[in-house]
């Protein structure tokens, strides 16, 4: 699956678009749980200030860095991995979201 060698990658970050309650429930390991609207917020004020990166909680993401998104179905995180790429950013979306992965890296509580 492509995107488990993606998550596998060293230097990038994984983004669960989804409210915090669903991100508990399941979630791909090592994924960072930030909604879609904060993350535009963060891609908009980057924008506006001109930097070529962004701050999601301590990490600083640069346009270079591989960025996994994905949300319920994967219509959110296309929407939002189109944005970044319009901005510059190396960003692949899960396609389907999580309710059709069955990579490795699935973790359910």
């Amino acid at each position: 699956m492509a995107f488990d060698r993606y998550a596998a990658a060293d230097g990038g970050i994984i983004i669960d678009l989804r409210n915090e309650e669903e991100y508990r429930k399941k979630h791909i390991k090592g994924a960072v749980n930030i909604s879609a609207d904060r993350l535009d917020e963060i891609l908009e004020r980057s924008r506006r200030m001109g930097q070529r990166t962004i701050r999601i909680n301590d990490r600083i993401c640069r346009q270079s860095d591989i960025i996994l998104l994905y949300c319920s179905r994967g219509a959110q995180s296309f929407l939002m991995c189109r944005k970044m790429a319009m901005f510059g950013f190396n960003v692949k979306s899960l396609s389907g979201g999580i309710e059709r992965y069955r990579g490795r890296y699935l973790t359910v509580r």
